[in-house]
């Protein structure tokens, strides 16, 4: 067992941007040789630290990939720290137990072999998903292949589907794609994985910002998946360059929790795990918690406070923190529920809000703020758990050593990248990302330890400073880079705690809904434009439920409701919107194609628009269509919707 000093000297080395030898490959599994063929879309498996940036630090490979992911010694275990190091070399027990396939040394090739006319039916949905949808079918169905590759393993029974959402993420000529070892046998796994995820993104060129995010997380102990790139190679061709992402699911809990029991839900809300048969019930209280206590009681506080800070600190503009979208919960049992972070290719110098400007604040719950967010935030006990949180994770975020890893993942996927034939952006955008990636970790650290510096002092009553001059410090300022938010401020209806309260309009104008009735039936028209799950919250709120309209009379009474309410709002304000589109109470997210109630009661005939519902895994919650007369269609739980409420 390696001694203090000796683990010192690891941390001195590392900390000035130099490998460090020894030990097991990131990720836990072995690393081949290396391989140089002379065509680039057949290699094999690649150890990036067979030839290290420094021969002479590095003579005995394979070379560490992380600092802090793979101080281990010969068994595999973590060096116990005989005392505390400088903050910034401080190390903790860990180790990455990540699947072999993830490991940070090797850039591994996936060969796949499909029949072509399932390849032409790929390229087909890639081409024109609606076509699909206009006939009430997915448009991402699994297609079967011949065979899947890797190294000198076959796996036969491997399915292929889509990936990503087909209006934003879909750019030709490049298909991102999962693969499934689980469709034709339940059992089936590949290296313990159930399916493989293939990431690129357009608005990644770098290709390497989850890769990053992802490690950052998993060495503060925040579970997150495991990560790194490879390529895919086509019926023997080269297609492309991926990011390859372990997806959230059984193995995953395992992986991360002391009990894999529990009910995963994606989106917060889909049911993921023990489909059929889970009670859903704690899922549905934490959603319609409205005061910190009853929230406090149903989840694990650390582990929320560990999430929902490594996505800020990044930052992230597509998960939970903002903004409601990309994002898992787990209730595991005993503990709670805690929020694990997914989907992290917007982070870093790719956050529009940031473009390229570090200075968010992390402490800021204002941008693109959750209900759950501003309760916490609002609430001095609780954010100084969230800054106390900030701060213990700080250390992990080391400049030096993410633009190492950066410069060492680049050259293990650069000539890969300028050789791929089916970039969805040009190549020369690809080394322009990378050195954007790596300029930006040392402006946004010396941000961040700022921002810590500074919340001492709020800790200890100062008001702090005033950066958007509204006459509030950021110390009580919610959003102290918005001069439309202050305490006191009235709340206006625009999905923003715009005075502080720990409420989201929560103002005379957002409460404010439309009652109509019908033979005694009591509903609540409200134009507030919400994602289906802060509907239901509201709902609740307001003592009633989500409407679920599949009687014709009542289906046309409220589409001439919805028009009449229309001509009212615009009446008092010609530019007044409102959507065609209402949110309803059906949902099939415990069960695709299984649609039910708020009250769990299964729908037996939805009175569906003719080709609806078309969305598959993708669109779990049902609108009320005025401009269909009523009928009904579903959608994107996420996206925001008004919504029809029945009172009892």
């Amino acid at each position: 067992m390696r001694n203090h000093a000796a683990l010192l000297s690891v941390a001195l080395l590392v900390s000035a941007g130099v490998p460090a030898c020894g030990g097991d490959s990131g990720g836990g599994g072995d690393t081949p040789a290396p391989v140089n063929d002379a065509a680039p879309a057949a290699d094999a498996a690649v150890n990036m630290d067979a030839t290290p940036r420094d021969a002479s630090v590095c003579a005995d490979p394979p070379c560490k990939d992380a600092y802090v992911l793979n101080v281990a010694d010969a068994t595999g275990q973590i060096i116990p720290d005989a005392g505390p190091l400088p903050p910034d070399m401080q190390l903790r027990e860990f180790v990455d137990n990540c699947p072999d396939i993830y490991a940070q040394g090797i850039f591994p090739t996936f060969e796949v072999e499909i029949d072509d006319a399932e390849w032409a039916a790929l390229q087909a949905e890639f081409a024109d998903p609606s076509a699909r949808e206009a006939q009430g079918l997915s448009p991402k169905p699994y297609h079967p292949l011949k065979s899947f590759k890797y190294r000198d393993e076959v796996y036969t029974d491997a399915m292929i589907r889509l990936k990503g959402n087909p209006y934003f993420s879909w750019t030709p000529p490049k298909m991102q794609f999962v693969i499934s070892f689980k469709e034709v046998n339940d059992e089936g796994r590949f290296h313990g994985v159930r399916k493989i995820s293939l990431d690129a993104p357009w608005y990644d060129p770098s290709l390497l910002r989850e890769r990053v995010a992802l490690a950052f997380l998993r060495e503060s102990n925040v579970p997150a998946s495991c990560a790194n790139n490879a390529k895919l190679v086509m019926n023997g061709s080269l297609y492309g360059v991926y990011v390859n992402k372990e997806h959230i699911d059984k193995e995953f809990l395992q992986r991360n929790f002391e009990d894999d029991e529990g009910n995963l839900y994606k989106y917060g809300y889909e049911l993921k795990t023990n489909e059929g048969e889970a009670d859903v019930s704690r899922r549905d209280a934490l959603w319609a918690a409205t005061d910190l206590a009853t929230f406090g009681s149903l989840v694990n506080r650390e582990g929320v406070l560990k999430a929902w800070a490594g996505e800020a600190m990044l930052p992230s503009y597509d998960g939970y923190w903002c903004c409601n979208h990309n994002y898992y919960i787990y209730d595991e049992p005993g503990k709670g529920f805690t929020w694990i972070p997914y989907d992290l290719d917007i982070t870093f110098d790719g956050v529009p809000v940031v473009q390229g400007n570090p200075f968010q604040d992390v402490f800021s719950s204002g941008w693109g703020q959750q209900p759950q967010v501003a309760l916490v935030m609002a609430n001095p006990e609780w954010r100084d758990a969230f800054s106390a949180t900030v701060s213990a994770m700080l250390p992990y975020y080391v400049p030096d050593e993410f633009e190492r890893r950066v410069a060492a993942w680049d050259d293990q996927i650069r000539a890969a990248v300028m050789d791929d034939p089916n970039l969805p952006f040009p190549y020369s955008d690809h080394p322009a990302a990378v050195e954007s990636l790596r300029t930006f970790f040392a402006q946004r650290y010396e941000h961040m330890s700022k921002l810590v510096t500074e919340q001492v002092d709020c800790e200890a009553g100062e008001p702090g400073e005033d950066l958007d001059r509204d006459g509030f410090g950021r110390c009580t300022d919610c959003d102290d880079l918005n001069r439309e938010v202050y305490p006191g401020k009235p709340d206006t209806c625009n999905q923003r705690d715009d005075d502080c309260n720990g409420l989201i309009d929560d103002g005379e104008t957002c409460t404010r809904c439309t009652a109509v009735s019908l033979n005694g039936a009591n509903f609540l028209l409200c134009p507030s434009e919400t994602s289906w799950f802060d509907a239901y919250l509201g709902c609740t709120r307001e003592g009633g439920v989500m409407a679920v309209p599949e009687a014709e009379a009542e289906r046309v009474f409220l589409t001439e409701s919805i028009v009449n309410l229309r001509a009212s709002l615009q009446a008092a304000d010609p530019m007044a919107m409102l959507a065609d589109s209402w949110w309803i109470g059906a949902n099939d997210g415990d069960g695709e194609d299984r649609w039910i109630t708020q009250e769990s009661r299964v729908i037996d005939m939805p009175p569906w628009a003719p080709g609806r519902p078309n969305g598959g895994r993708d669109q779990n919650c049902a609108v009320l269509d005025a401009s269909l007369g009523g009928l009904w269609n579903d959608n994107d739980c996420t996206e925001p919707y008004p919504s029809i409420c029945r009172l009892p």
